[in-house]
Parts: structure tokens; C-alpha cells; sequence
């Protein structure tokens, strides 16, 4: 069985920043977020080929000074020969979830710091998150 999956592409569907405080921090230390993922959205295209998989998320810190909601779309493709569909059927579901949102909340972390690294303020690096209780099941 040869069934891959890549990285295609990712898109940003919804971004927003705000930082609230009256000071600055431009010290080179790494400022600490906790992250919160509401919720992961999985998709597969009508010709199995493609996987979107969808991140909403929002990180804040202790003082909610510094925000940032950020929903991120990535893209993946499937490559198998037609007489390999029905192994793609059998492990569609583990090569989403192992690599498609281990890849796709790596990617959204690093997306975050550098959002993030803009303006004046230390990158937001995030050292701990929760995610939803559920992810939507995989047709």
C-alpha cells in the first residue's frame, strides 16, 4: 500500500489581534499563552482526493491584554492509484488524524508566534492548550 498524504495549502479565514495594554513589552523574552481550540472541523473532497481540516482557536494571556482569534484552514492531498481506494478507505481516518492535525496545529502554533512578532511586543509562544472534547467524525 502506497497511500500518502502532503500539505497542500492553508488559509486563513478569520484573524484577530488586539493588544489592549497601555505598555509595551519589547524585552526579547517570550511572552507565554495558553491556547484554547474550540473546535477542529475535518472535510474530505467528493473525489477523496483532497482533506481540509479547520482550526478555530483563541490564545490570551493572564491579563487578557494581548488576544488573538485566528480560524485556519489547511489543505491536503491523498495520492494513491485507483486500485489502492479501498486501503485509503481503511486508513483515510488514521493519516488524517495522526498527520493531517499534528501537522495542522504545528503549523497554527507557528502561525500564531508569528502573527504574534509584528509589532513591538515579545512573541506570543504557546506552551500548553486545550482542545475540544470532539472532533467531527470523518465521513
Amino acid at each position: 500500500m502506497s497511500v500518502k498524504i502532503k500539505f497542500n495549502s492553508f488559509e486563513i479565514e478569520k484573524i484577530n489581534y488586539e493588544n489592549i495594554s497601555a505598555e509595551v513589552d519589547n524585552t526579547t523574552k517570550e511572552a507565554e499563552f495558553n491556547l484554547n481550540i474550540s473546535k477542529i472541523k475535518v472535510g474530505l473532497s467528493s473525489n477523496n482526493k483532497m482533506g481540509k481540516i479547520t482550526i478555530l482557536g483563541a490564545t490570551k494571556n493572564n491579563s487578557n491584554n494581548r488576544t488573538l482569534e485566528l480560524n485556519i484552514s489547511y489543505y491536503f492531498e491523498f495520492e494513491y492509484q485507483p486500485n489502492e481506494f479501498k486501503d485509503f478507505i481503511n486508513v483515510r481516518k488514521s493519516l488524517i488524524e495522526e498527520y493531517g492535525i499534528n501537522t495542522s496545529m504545528n503549523m497554527y502554533i507557528d502561525m500564531i508566534r508569528q502573527i504574534t512578532s509584528m509589532d513591538y511586543n515579545a512573541p506570543v509562544v504557546v506552551n500548553n492548550y486545550t482542545m475540544p472534547g470532539s472532533i467531527k467524525e470523518i465521513n
